[in-house]
């Protein structure tokens, strides 16, 4: 179960890095966005690369077995929404057609 949740997040990533670069966008978020991405994973996630790495996180804790990963993948989420992604979208509604991609589509899942 792990590993198939951990080549899911892996899927998801790629999936995501492929949008970004077909837009020529870049996936750091401390570079600015220039326009929003609506297809592909975008269309079930506003956030799917942090979504892959929360899922990859709980796939390796259930195959090594450890609690203290999963532990820090929650207080890892928990951070990158309340630093990162609560940030990312102060500056994203400033860009044409966000207010209705969020209206569209969800923040995680």
């Amino acid at each position: 179960m792990g590993l198939l949740l951990f080549i899911f997040a892996i899927v998801i990533m790629l999936f995501s890095l492929r949008a970004f670069y077909s837009n020529n966008e870049s996936p750091a978020p401390f570079i600015p966005t220039k326009k929003i991405i609506n297809t592909g994973v975008f269309k079930f996630s506003r956030n799917p690369m942090y979504v892959s790495f929360f899922i990859s996180a709980i796939g390796i804790s259930i195959i090594l077995f450890s609690i203290g990963i999963l532990v820090g993948a929650i207080i890892g989420i928990i951070l990158i929404h309340k630093y990162v992604v609560l940030e990312e979208e102060k500056k994203l509604h400033k860009l044409n057609g966000y207010i209705e991609y969020k209206k569209e589509t969800r923040r995680w899942i």
